[in-house]
């Protein structure tokens, strides 16, 4: 299957669903200072970590493989805005994608003080990124409009695709990217991970404790919530984590 068929179909795929919006590995967005931050969180099943990130701009989830072969797709994790700050109103939040990195043959059950050996991507190696609307990929890179005008009842299930022409095992990839804004008043985020690992029947072929030990390394320390981001997290866990 060519690339471009795979991308086509893969996009049916994911237009078909993303209507729906759904639970699992998250981000969101919030200002930390004047700064963006993506928190990541689990609305979804227990994965055996913190439902609430204890560290933000990281967090995983994994690929699924087309049933046609030869192509893979993600559909988290995903954005949301739940309380947007009043003076972003009527301004734009873009997704920028800065670059991206692999993880090849990590362990399945790794030790804590383990240390991920990122490299780049092989040229060949192309990850896609859209929203239904505009694709970028890990060799043109670019940004993705989250959001035109960003309203005061916020915005959730921002949801975009992530897309690979092949079916990934034993490797485990990150994906850069950068929040950005027109107000003029808030900065870029620190460079966020979206970590998506493989496919699999269990959890060592899916490699889920590399990729949270991953998540771990990449992630961005959290200051003691208080204020307004320590607000923001008790906002985000009244309103997305249903059990």
């Amino acid at each position: 299957m060519s690339r471009c068929i795979s991308l086509t179909i893969l996009t049916v795929l994911f237009l078909a669903g993303i209507s729906y919006g759904h639970n699992g590995r998250r981000f969101e967005v919030v200002i930390h200072g004047d700064k963006l931050v993506a928190q990541g969180y689990n609305s979804g099943a227990d994965d055996q970590a913190e439902k609430i990130r204890p560290y933000s701009n990281a967090i995983h989830d994994h690929w699924s493989n087309s049933p046609l072969g030869g192509a893979a797709t993600a559909g988290l994790p995903g954005f949301d805005l739940f309380s947007p700050n009043q003076v972003m109103l009527g301004h734009d939040l873009r997704l920028n994608l800065l670059g991206a990195k692999k993880w090849i043959s990590p362990p399945s059950m790794p030790m804590g003080n383990t240390v991920p050996d990122f490299i780049p991507l092989d040229p060949s190696e192309v990850i896609f990124v859209h929203d239904g609307h505009k694709v970028i990929d890990t060799n043109k890179l670019g940004f993705i409009e989250l959001i035109n005008s960003i309203e005061a009842e916020g915005h959730r299930d921002l949801d975009i695709s992530y897309e690979i022409a092949s079916e990934p095992n034993d490797i485990i990839f990150a994906l850069e990217f950068e929040l950005s804004t027109s107000f003029v008043g808030i900065k870029h985020s620190d460079t966020i991970y979206a970590i998506l690992s493989p496919d699999g029947g269990n959890m060592e072929d899916r490699l889920h404790m590399s990729s949270l030990l991953a998540e771990r390394y990449l992630g961005t320390p959290i200051p003691e919530p208080s204020g307004v981001f320590g607000l923001a997290l008790m906002l985000m866990v009244q309103r997305r984590l249903r059990y």
